[in-house]
């Protein structure tokens, strides 16, 4: 099934391309020899690649969808937009911190404050994602998101004074999805395993 949805649903470019080459040397091969065999071999060729171009536009893998959320939730918190945060999080979501094994749901008082407060405070001028890696595991649904973030911006402190601007800098993170029973993946875990500097939280837990 990992194969399907890999060369078929994620990348059929490589089998594309294969089958349009050998399409044009039976094409080439037709002109030389004159023989209808060839023809057809070109033509079922192309028509194969047509096929599988169709298969990739109409499914989308569950590795496809958790790539999606992730870019998604990059791009909300480039927008400072909380929302667009939240709609991706599952109801029992938690922000593991750096050696705190129990974590902070994002439904409790000092989870929505932790997620409101890393909002507010930072501006972002840009921000991308790179070397992002998703697995999805069919029997047990759940997923699993390994990236990192290039980004720049300003940092507001929270007893005010002037904003700070932090260089292009790299972080690492860590999402965990469950699928839900209606198809649908959330975050139900994340978890930041380098932060500039070497710290283990995110800027507005610092202060506690």
């Amino acid at each position: 099934m990992e194969f399907l949805e890999l060369h078929f649903g994620e990348n059929p470019w490589p089998m594309v391309i294969v089958l349009l080459l050998f399409a044009a040397i039976s094409t080439v091969v037709l002109m030389m020899t004159q023989n209808g065999r060839h023809l057809i071999r070109a033509l079922i060729a192309v028509g194969v690649a047509g096929i599988l171009l169709l298969i990739d536009l109409s499914w989308t893998t569950d590795r496809e969808k958790l790539a999606s959320i992730v870019s998604e939730m990059v791009v909300a918190v480039s927008r400072n937009d909380m929302e667009g945060v939240r709609k991706h999080l599952s109801p029992k979501a938690v922000y593991y911190q750096n050696g705190q094994g129990a974590g902070v749901q994002f439904q409790s008082p000092l989870g929505n404050t932790l997620l409101k407060e890393a909002l507010q405070q930072v501006k972002f001028d840009f921000m991308s994602v790179r070397d992002l890696n998703v697995s999805a595991g069919r029997q047990t649904k759940r997923g699993k998101a390994d990236f990192q973030v290039f980004c720049a911006g300003t940092w507001q402190s929270p007893i005010g004074g002037s904003a700070i601007n932090f260089p292009p800098t790299t972080s690492a993170w860590k999402l965990g999805f469950q699928k839900q029973k209606d198809g649908n993946w959330l975050v139900d875990d994340i978890t930041p395993t380098q932060l500039p500097g070497g710290q283990g939280n995110l800027p507005s837990l610092l202060r506690r």
